[in-house]
């Protein structure tokens, strides 16, 4: 049975440059992104490319442990929510449109991996869960036209390209990020992956390379893009590695762990049960050591 749901035979155009015409998402609690998301009528989809929208260079490569550049490319998708009166702008990934670029073919992921667009879910849940859902967007399972894939809000702001540390947000923000990225096992997050949003908040995008065990990159430390965005000191970047943890990350810590149950069977429905014994195994590695790792 064909679940995916029909493209307007007469898609139509709008000016992207009349920013206000849109629901901010930044001013909405994700609880109603998410109520928009699923509910919504789709009233436009087009390649996000297709009206000159800045796109970051997704023929650029994932620095993925010690191994040659993966050359990664994904089907990116713009499209408007009608919802009332209101219109949210959004972006869509159809799971069949990830790693055009060639990383299917030479980055083989683990035996029993999840699929990259339900991992993407997978990150929102559980930044919301840990009460950090605004390091995030929220983000949600839907098919539209394509296939199953990841439908979640256009996020306005700039593409980080810029890391000096005269342009850098505020250290916190970039602690949060590296705190969730740790949990997800983000290997994709370079400077690209990352968004300044207009009221100067850090959002952490594409999380679809995630969810991968500890033993996934050998026994040594995995020379990702993660600690390279956030643990290098070469370019006046914030430094966390083998910094203690603040107490607010802490406690977040055990409120997650209070709620497992709850938070496991949320995630069943996108990651395999190892992927999930994972992300806990690393909650307590956390709690254990008291440090950015």
């Amino acid at each position: 049975m064909n679940n995916h749901e029909s493209l307007p035979e007469n898609a139509p155009d709008f000016d992207i440059e009349i920013q206000t015409s849109y629901i901010n998402p930044e001013e909405l609690i994700p609880e109603d992104l998410e109520k928009i998301l699923r509910e919504g009528k789709i009233i436009n989809i087009r390649p996000i490319e297709a009206l000159g929208r800045l796109v970051p260079p997704h023929a650029d490569q994932v620095l993925v442990a010690n191994s040659q550049p993966v050359p990664h490319e994904d089907e990116v998708l713009e499209g408007e929510i009608s919802y009332g009166d209101k219109t949210l702008l959004v972006v869509y990934k159809p799971e069949s449109g990830i790693g055009k670029g060639g990383m299917q073919k030479e980055f083989i992921p683990p035996k029993g991996s999840s699929p990259y667009y339900k991992k993407e879910i997978a990150s929102w849940i559980v930044a919301k869960n840990m009460g950090l859902g605004y390091v995030f967007t929220p983000i949600i399972e839907r098919d539209i036209g394509e296939g199953a894939g990841s439908l979640r809000p256009y996020i306005w702001g700039e593409i980080l390209f810029d890391t000096s540390e005269e342009s850098m947000p505020p250290k916190k923000e970039f602690q949060d990020l590296a705190f969730l990225d740790f949990l997800i096992t983000a290997v994709d997050r370079r400077s690209e992956n990352v968004v300044v949003t207009q009221n100067g908040r850090v959002k952490g995008i594409d999380n679809s390379l995630t969810f991968f065990g500890e033993g996934f990159f050998s026994n040594e430390p995995p020379r990702t893009s993660r600690l390279k965005i956030i643990f290098d000191d070469s370019t006046g970047r914030p430094i966390f590695n083998k910094v203690p943890l603040p107490e607010n990350l802490l406690q977040n810590l055990r409120i997650f762990l209070n709620q497992e149950t709850a938070i496991r069977e949320e995630l069943s429905q996108y990651l395999s049960e190892d992927e999930i014994n994972g992300v806990f195994r690393r909650v307590h590695k956390l709690l254990d050591q008291e440090i950015f790792l």
